[in-house]
């Protein structure tokens, strides 16, 4: 007996102990202390301040931020949440958020506290900001004398427009800080927003950091500062690209295109830097967005002496609308440059029909089918682009071999997004031209342990349209694959060529596939080999077959 009542005093202890972690996690303030004539909106977030859930509490602490100075019937709750010992750090932000934007002198001290005791940026940068924006005497005294040693500080005060963080935001952005630091910092110069400020972001535009740079050339080139356009277009080439940062491109070209004429120069010079793969396309299609405001610079461009510069603007050509003189483009055929050469070439092909048809263009494209060799990987795949464009019988031997070269080199090491658009390229090319002596060469790249190269490949053979392709495609139909890259979608590729092709061999067996599970690819080849559409209803397929069967033989 005694030991059972030890046993349940034990349990009585922890579960009392368990308790009161948890009741410590809330606001002590109890909720009938909640003012009566409190906001509607304002009083439910304060009753959700009690919730267990933390992430309750710090949605419903950001919500009161939101109502701003009207959910002043707040603060008491949020403070004490705040000075509570077993709240979550996670909270801390969002509450002195909340406290900031309501702008109660009652939250000054506590927000203090909180700056000093938390070594977390998110949390330091959150009270600092809360304290600049509640602006009394001992804000200010507070921040002014912390920033030399807390960049939070130093940031927050920029953020209210406080000059005197100048000299300090300047020194933030010579040091190899956060990017969410630099991002701010440049944030807080814009809105300081005089002479100083304007110099500092000018300096930052040759920073040797890449962060810096981005976020003061975009800063300036919003405020139209002639002096960012040039910063602006080198980013293009910069290390941005290489680090999951597609959104900055995105934010950097439309900048650009928005800017319009003033960096249409510019851009056309970058054409000199070609050393990040996405910069001849970013460049390109800015202007083009551009559109006729930089038709003139870039035929001006065709003559420069930079041949880089040269092949960029007859590139761009291609896609500036409206009526174009392709004389200067023609002679760039001339060119001693091959990249100049093709680059004109494929404008030509695509803009210039005329020339296109005449008997001028075999001897060009007889010089493009001889740059499928070449070292360079920009003039060799922009060959293959206007191969794959024009469909010349005469390219299909050297495209054959180009096909062999690509297959034999998957082992070097080269990106798979640019072995699948180079593959692509010359796929594309053989199935437009439908030339019978390329299918043998495409089945056996089909059978290749790659299944980007057996979809590619399954494409044009389906484009050529040759019932030879048809046994080796319906076993790899059936056959199972170990996943990787394009295995969502091959089969689809290989259903649909089969589909073109047209043999009713493939009915049955194509049926039966739909047993695996989802396709697009096999209900629209068997909806154009039988005229009918059950979708990828496997039954309904099956019993239509059955009874149709005799048919198709």
């Amino acid at each position: 007996m005694m030991r059972f009542k030890i046993v349940l005093v034990i349990l009585l202890t922890l579960f009392l102990l368990a308790f009161s972690v948890i009741a410590n996690a809330q606001t002590r303030v109890p909720k009938i202390d909640i003012p009566f004539d409190t906001p509607t909106d304002t009083k439910v977030q304060i009753e959700t301040l009690y919730s267990l859930d933390y992430l309750d509490r710090a949605e419903a602490a950001e919500k009161l931020g939101e109502i701003g100075e009207k959910a002043v019937a707040a603060v008491p709750f949020l403070l004490n949440l705040l000075r509570n010992g077993s709240v979550k750090k996670y909270e801390i932000p969002y509450i002195a958020e909340a406290l900031g934007k309501i702008k109660d002198i009652r939250g000054v001290e506590p927000l203090v506290k909180v700056f000093n005791t938390y070594d977390s940026h998110r949390i330091r940068m959150a009270a600092a900001l809360a304290i600049a924006r509640i602006g009394t005497d001992r804000s200010f005294e507070m921040l002014t004398g912390a920033m030399k040693k807390n960049e939070e500080a130093a940031i927050a005060l920029g953020l209210v427009g406080d000059e005197r963080a100048l000299e300090q935001l300047d020194i933030i952005l010579t040091r190899n800080s956060p990017p969410e630091n630099s991002e701010k910092t440049i944030e807080a110069l814009v809105i300081i927003d005089n002479y100083g400020a304007l110099e500092i972001l000018v300096d930052a535009l040759d920073s040797d950091y890449t962060d810096v740079r981005y976020f003061a050339s975009i800063a300036l080139g919003k405020k139209r500062e002639s002096r960012a356009y040039k910063p602006l277009t080198k980013l293009l080439a910069d290390d941005i690209y290489y680090y999951n940062l597609w959104q900055r491109r995105i934010d950097l070209t439309e900048l650009l295109i928005e800017i319009g004429e003033p960096v249409v120069e510019p851009l056309i010079a970058s054409f000199e830097y070609e050393s990040a793969p996405a910069l001849a396309y970013d460049v390109s299609y800015v202007l083009r967005r551009i559109g006729q405001r930089s038709l003139n610079y870039l035929l001006k461009a065709l003559k420069h002496e930079n041949p880089k510069i040269r092949a960029g603007a007859a590139r761009t050509l291609v896609g500036i609308r409206g009526m174009i003189d392709m004389k200067p483009v023609r002679a760039l055929l001339e060119d001693e440059d091959k990249n100049v050469r093709v680059n004109a070439a494929y404008t030509l092909v695509y803009r210039d029909h005329e020339w296109r048809e005449s008997e001028k263009s075999k001897a060009v494209i007889a010089d493009v089918i001889s740059m499928l060799d070449d070292d360079s990987p920009g003039v060799n795949r922009m060959a293959e682009i206007i191969l794959a464009e024009i469909g010349d019988e005469t390219a299909v031997g050297p495209l054959i071999a180009r096909m062999k070269r690509i297959l034999a080199s998957r082992g070097d090491g080269a990106p798979w997004k640019e072995l699948y658009d180079r593959f692509k390229s010359v796929t594309t090319a053989l199935g437009n031209i439908r030339d019978t002596q390329a299918v043998g060469p495409l089945i056996k790249a089909m059978k290749a342990d790659w299944l980007c190269y057996t979809s590619l490949a399954a494409e044009a053979l389906g484009n050529i349209g040759d019932k030879r392709a048809v046994e080796p495609m319906l076993e790899i139909l059936k056959a199972e694959n170990d996943g990787g890259d394009c295995s969502d979608h091959y089969k689809d590729s290989i259903a649909l060529a089969l589909g073109r092709i047209g043999d009713k061999r493939v009915i049955g067996p194509m049926i039966e596939e739909l047993k695996d599970g989802f396709s697009l690819g096999i209900p629209t080849a068997l909806s154009e080999l039988t005229g009918e559409d059950f979708f990828d209803d496997y039954d309904a397929w099956k019993k239509w077959w059955e009874e149709n069967k005799s048919k198709f033989e």
